[in-house]
Parts: C-alpha cells; structure tokens; sequence
C-alpha cells in the first residue's frame, strides 16, 4: 500500500527499515520494548522506540452463523484444560417427491434418522466414550438468519428417538436388509425413532400435508439432534463432525414390510445448524471483550468458545513526528508447548480478525488481497507458532490516525474458524514476554 503521490515526495528520501518486537506482559515495566526492541540497518539510521506494548487476554467468542458450514458437530466433550462442550444439530427434512402418498391406510415398520459421517477420521477428542444422542421434534420453524450457534429452537418434551454407543465406528460400513437383499451403506449413525405420538403423527397424516415442500416442513417442522448433558469425567467425550450434504443424511420409512421412502435432509431445500454450549473450567479467567489485562496465557476454541483479544494500545507512538508507509507487518503467535497435544491436536490454521469498537469480528483487509489466504498465513507449520500478514490493516490504522486523528486500531481477535475446516480443535497459547510479537517494518517518507 503506498501512502504518497508523485507530488508529495521530496528526493532524496530516508528509507529506514525496523523490526519491532512488541512483548507481551501484564506489567508496565515489562510491557516496553526497551533492550528487546530489534533494529536492522538498512543503509542509514536505525531507529528504535520503547512506548510499544501488546496486551493479550482471553475472552468469549462471538456467536457465528451456522447454515452453511460444511459439516456439523454432534457430541459431548469435557476437555482437561476448557471444560465441558456439547455441540447440537437443527435441521429439516423434505419430501422425496411432490405430492408425496400419505401413510395413511399403510403399516409402518419402522423410522430411522441417518446421519453420515464426514469422513473415517472425523472425531475430536475420546471416541472410545458412550454418547446418548436424542432426538426431538422440532414445534419452532427454522429460519435461516436465525441459525447462531447460541440459538436454541423450540422441541416437543419427549424424545422421539435415542442412540447409545460411542465414536469408534467411523470407518465401518452398514448394512441394511429389505426384501431379502442387502446392501452396505457409507458410516453413519443410525438412530430409530419409535415414541407412539411421532409414528402415529407420520402413520395419520392426511394426504394434503404432503402435497408441497412447504406444506410438509410446516407439518414436520424437523429435528433437533442432542446430546446428553451427561456427567463426564475429565478427558471423556468426544466430538463427531457429520455430512449433512450426503444423500444419505435423510429420514427413511419403512412401511408394508418390503417398502421405503426416504425424506432428505441433504440439499440446499432444507435448512440446518448448529448449537454449541460450554461450561468452562475454573481453571480458565474470561475478561469482558473491552478493557482486558494482559494474562500470560491465553485460549482459543472453536464452536463460539472462546478468543483471545491481541492489542497495541502504544502503536502510533514511535512514528507521531513523521510518516510512514509499511512495508510489513507479521503477528507471531506462540503455543504453550507444556500442553498434551497428542489427544486434543491443535487447529490446522486460526484466523487473526479485525476488531470494531466493541470488540467483535471484523474481516482483516489483508484477507482480501489477490493472494488471499496464502499470503496472510494462519497455517500451522508445527513450529510452535502461527503467523499473520497484516501489512494493509496496520497501514489502514496509520493512515485514518495521520489523516483524520480517528484511533481505529481496536487491536484484533485471534480464533479458531468455524468452518474450512469443521473442528473442535483448540490451542493453549503462551502469551508471556516475548511470545507475542508484532514484526513490523516501514518507510520514512520525506
């Protein structure tokens, strides 16, 4: 980004170039740069400042829209180091056809809910532990801006159908006999749905609630899929990621001993979402979103968990008499490698978020450039550290300081993404001294 015209500059012009590391610390005498500030000389002067600092602390994550996510988690999970977590599935189900034939005058058999898995290796925790899935009918109509995370809609009390096993069986094909004839369908949970009221409702319905898509999502609002709030010992649980784009996801009936009907869930007619909940460990300090103190060891977790907060409340000091063109701007983030990681793996890749006045996410400018994704980083490259390009968002910062006086650097939010890819993959940081770094390099423009 280049913050000069033609006319504006004056040859020769001093070009200085720095790496600044802004340390992390809690206390003022630790949080200057001082002795640690890092020069590099470009040719002429180096200049050095010792008024930046980098406050970090945890704190909760925004609620995040859900319907579009590639997979959805189902499970209950309590984590060693975060506490306990439950992930729950809303979705819909259509008619295999228009005008669809009523049960009515026809013998049910049996109702089962498929729910596929992602892939064999889609679980995030213990899978060797029980879960007891539930399913209950929906009496709230999903609406697509309203599938938060934090959104709970309506049930009927009663299940209408349970599962009871555990995430061990990602890998393993199941068979389904009818008419004598077998076939092997792709992994998948398999939960029948047998309470009196909901097979009669299905067995009675009249033909007119089978007519439109419409008609039937409004006599079959759908499901919501939970798990448990079982007690579970620390380092028990799990989470499951499932496909509800595959044309197995559906609600089969068999009827008249040799017929089936499948009701799909898959497809874009049909809406789903997640809901996630959290009990967090004592062992974990959340500070409100605005006004933190520096803590030296921090949290991210998916699945609107929790984010760390990363801020230079010093960073337009050094350059107050002049102006400056970055030419990079690299966040270097730590993990706290006394953590197990061997269990609970660490997220392929964060993202380091903007922030508005309160808080909350905005998108880094530098996510937006041709290189995209590539050049702003957030991979993790087992090295112990994530870093992150952000080049244009701190010139944005300096630019609005410089030209209006607006202080728009509200610092930025590292989290764990909710999708690309689906996972309960979380990450202890160490924030300590030196474990947070801004790498910052410019040109002094004359």
């Amino acid at each position: 980004m280049t913050v000069c015209s033609k006319d504006r500059i004056s040859i020769p012009f001093f070009v200085l170039c720095i790496g600044l590391f802004l340390l992390a610390s809690c206390r003022k005498n630790e949080d200057t740069v001082g002795s640690d500030f890092i020069g590099a000389r470009v040719g002429f002067d180096v200049q050095s400042s010792d008024t930046s600092s980098v406050v970090a602390y945890t704190t909760l994550h925004d609620s995040v829209l859900t319907y579009k996510l590639s997979y959805f988690m189902l499970g209950n999970m309590n984590d060693p180091q975060f506490g306990v977590s439950r992930a729950a599935i809303s979705t819909q189900v259509d008619l295999p056809e228009i005008n669809f034939p009523s049960f009515s005058g026809s013998k049910i058999d049996s109702i089962v809910l498929q729910l596929p898995y992602a892939t064999s290796s889609s679980v995030y925790g213990n899978k060797f532990t029980t879960q007891v899935i539930k399913v209950y009918e929906l009496n709230e109509n999903l609406v697509q801006n309203e599938l938060y995370s934090s959104r709970k809609f309506g049930t009927n009390p009663i299940s209408i159908g349970t599962w009871i096993s555990d995430f061990t069986h990602l890998a393993d094909s199941v068979p389904i006999s009818l008419n004598g004839a077998t076939v092997m369908l792709p992994p998948h949970i398999r939960i029948k749905l047998d309470e009196t009221t909901f097979l009669n409702k299905i067995n009675t319905a009249a033909a007119s609630n089978y007519t439109t898509s419409e008609v039937f999502k409004s006599f079959l609002k759908g499901f919501y899929i939970s798990p448990e709030l079982s007690p579970l010992s620390t380092g028990q649980g799990a989470m499951t990621y499932i496909n509800m784009a595959r044309s197995t996801a559906a609600m089969v009936i068999y009827y008249n001993d040799s017929l089936k009907a499948e009701f799909p869930i898959s497809g874009s007619s049909t809406l789903k979402g997640n809901s996630y909940f959290h009990t967090f460990s004592n062992n974990i300090t959340i500070q409100p979103a605005l006004g933190g103190t520096h803590q030296n060891t921090c949290y991210i977790q998916p699945t609107a968990g929790l984010k760390t907060r990363i801020l230079f409340p010093y960073l337009f000091d050094f350059a107050k008499d002049k102006n400056i063109a970055i030419t990079g701007a690299e966040i270097v983030v730590s993990i706290d490698q006394t953590q197990d990681t061997s269990i609970y793996k660490l997220p392929t890749r964060l993202l380091l978020n903007a922030s508005d006045s309160l808080g909350t996410l905005e998108q880094p400018i530098d996510l937006f450039t041709l290189d995209g994704i590539a050049y702003y980083g957030g991979y993790y490259k087992g090295n112990g550290e994530y870093s992150f390009n952000i080049q244009r968002q701190v010139q944005f910062w300096f630019n609005r300081y410089k030209n209006s006086g607006v202080n728009a650097n509200y610092g930025l939010n590292l989290i764990v993404p909710s999708d690309n890819p689906v996972g309960a993959n979380r990450a202890v940081l160490d924030t300590r001294a030196g474990k947070v770094k801004l790498k910052l390099s410019y040109t002094v423009i004359k």
